[in-house]
């Protein structure tokens, strides 16, 4: 049995109503809907991600251009990723663009601007100020939260990718959904808009690899039962949607 057939079927938007389209007016929406939840990790050390130096961003690439150009590129060379250019990529990708009392928004459009997806990356060709390690995007604070500091070997990603050539890259970033804060708003759909989210923060990452000179392509070959145990995330309510892999 296609389960994915029957899922696609029964999650289309049967009722126009309800949790698939609120029909509300805004301000009857109960708070979880107009509430912006973030994941973070409270005990664990954090790293500050740079502040944005525009002079760090090749200002000659119009929008067009960049999308004309991008490629999945899979060869790397030996050199890492720097912590600013790692600042830059999460932030125009997924990162918060405005905050005040009257608007929020982040780098990629979320279906009820409820922002399902987290993500974690992982060093493993470090540079400076950016040991080898599992972090984890606390996009709250522009900042990554400590979760390992501990070598990344090509074993461990033999064990979380399919793909051998991920073991040459210099970081891999994890798309996790959390899944209920779409679903509280739109039902069992939200999990289609989960999945959609995923792939605009992942053309975001494409577009600004290619501004920075970074080679990226996308991964569907990740082992996600092992990802998410290491990650220590249970498979059911934040699970693993996407991967990414990076290098020079």
């Amino acid at each position: 049995m296609d389960f994915s057939k029957i899922f696609h079927l029964y999650s289309k938007d049967h009722t126009q109503r309800g949790e698939v389209n609120p029909g509300l007016e805004r301000e009857l929406w109960p708070e979880s809907w107009n509430t912006i939840y973030y994941k973070s990790y409270p005990s664990s050390k954090k790293i500050i991600l740079p502040k944005i130096d525009s002079s760090n961003i090749h200002n000659n690439d119009d929008i067009f251009e960049l999308i004309s150009k991008r490629k999945s590129k899979r060869e790397y060379s030996d050199n890492p990723i720097t912590i600013d250019e790692l600042s830059i990529l999460l932030k125009y990708s997924c990162g918060v663009m405005e905050d005040s009392d009257n608007h929020y928004s982040r780098a990629q459009p979320s279906a009820g601007g409820r922002y399902p997806i987290e993500l974690y990356v992982y060093i493993h060709k470090p540079s400076g100020k950016l040991p080898s390690g599992v972090y984890h995007y606390n996009v709250k604070d522009h900042a990554l939260d400590v979760l390992s500091q501990n070598t990344i070997t090509k074993e461990f990603l033999a064990e979380n990718f399919t793909y051998e050539w991920v073991q040459d890259s210099s970081m891999c970033i994890i798309f996790t959904g959390a899944f209920d804060r779409t679903k509280m708003k739109y039902g069992e759909r939200g999990y289609r808009y989960t999945l959609l989210e995923a792939g605009h923060i992942a053309q975001n990452m494409y577009l600004v690899c290619e501004n920075l000179n970074i080679r990226c392509t996308g991964l569907g070959g990740t082992k996600d039962s092992n990802i998410e145990k290491h990650l220590k995330i249970d498979g059911v309510n934040e699970a693993v949607v996407y991967a990414m892999s990076f290098g020079k």
